[in-house]
């Protein structure tokens, strides 16, 4: 009996540290912010949580690239920021050029990245990693 439970041990430890968590569909276990993102949908709340993802009229038409200086190059958002850095695991920081900074949330998921916060309301961005 003491074999058999020692065996599922195992079996249960081996399970759970060969499973991936999160990761890109390329199988990058931490996929990177780095490179350019397409833009494909948008989420603007009037105030009330009715806020829905959109589809974008024009997909993948908008896009950001980040690049590893920091930098950022983008022909979408009317003040586009100039810099980023990131914070922890899931905050980065947005920096114009006169210095003013927006603080957004971040989320990598299978090559789709989502961008939220910056405005009073709910609000957010979803990108697909471009060529």
């Amino acid at each position: 009996m003491h074999k058999i439970a020692i065996f599922f041990t195992l079996l249960l430890t081996l399970a759970i540290f060969s499973c991936k968590k999160g990761g890109s569909a390329t199988g990058d276990p931490n996929p990177s912010i780095y490179g350019k993102w397409l833009l494909i949908a948008g989420l603007s709340d009037p105030g009330d949580g009715s806020g829905q993802w959109q589809a974008v009229a024009m997909p993948r038409y908008y896009y950001m690239t980040f690049k590893t200086d920091s930098t950022i190059e983008s022909n979408y958002g009317t003040a586009p920021a100039q810099r980023f850095t990131l914070t922890g695991d899931s905050v980065i920081h947005f920096v114009s050029a006169p210095g003013d900074t927006v603080n957004n949330w971040y989320h990598i998921d299978h090559d789709i990245l989502t961008l939220m916060g910056g405005c009073i309301e709910a609000c957010g961005q979803k990108f697909v990693r471009g060529e």
